[in-house]
């Protein structure tokens, strides 16, 4: 089994189908009616084996023994390059277990649940903290010496109203495919994906 290797271009905030490759190798957006359809999944560029990244979100002691690893069914994405010029500089989403290249730089934060990651990423996408990474990101590299210094909300400040109310709209904004049932059934049980609305998106972003 071969998965597709993500790259920065195909993502985008709340939306891992953001673009994808062409059959002569360049890229183009997703149209909104592509979108609708939860079965549509970005066309990449390189495939990588299965086996190989599920041993890269493993960490091994000398013995062979596991020291650390990844088991949550999403993981956390952002852009590395990263411009103070364009419409939004930080740029994070959550993503299936897919591999990525050098261009998407990846988080795993120390957190007990997919709700928590919700509240993580609309933390991570909001304008506030993007007006603070604009002041940090001089060149075009968000490199993780200035991740760590954003002044991100600690999980611990949500009351469960809030927490509940974020988690809702980042459910809808990350499910409209069928790529992420995993993490809806983990929050919100067995449902089919969000239909995708533009201007409904907008309101919820």
């Amino acid at each position: 089994v071969y998965l597709p290797l993500y790259e920065a271009k195909m993502m985008h905030q709340f939306d891992h189908r953001f673009a994808t490759y062409t059959e002569n190798g360049d890229t183009r957006d997703l149209t909104a009616e592509e979108k609708r359809d939860p079965g549509t999944v970005p066309m990449p560029r390189y495939w990588v084996a299965e086996e190989e990244v599920r041993e890269r979100l493993v960490k091994r002691r000398r013995d062979g023994g596991v020291e650390w690893q990844w088991d949550n069914p999403w993981l956390i994405a952002f852009r590395r390059v990263a411009r103070s010029t364009d419409e939004r500089t930080g740029i994070f989403t959550l993503m299936p277990v897919l591999p990525s290249g050098d261009s998407v730089f990846l988080m795993f934060p120390q957190i007990a649940s997919a709700i928590q990651a919700f509240a993580l990423i609309a933390n991570l996408n909001s304008y506030v903290l993007d007006y603070v990474i604009r002041q940090k990101v001089a060149g075009v590299n968000m490199n993780f010496f200035l991740v760590e210094q954003f002044p991100v909300l600690p999980l611990g400040g949500y009351t469960s109203a809030v927490l509940a109310f974020v988690s809702e709209r980042v459910l809808e904004l990350i499910y409209s495919s069928s790529d992420h049932s995993p993490v809806s059934s983990e929050v919100d049980g067995e449902r089919e994906p969000f239909h995708w609305d533009e201007e409904r998106r907008f309101w919820l972003r």
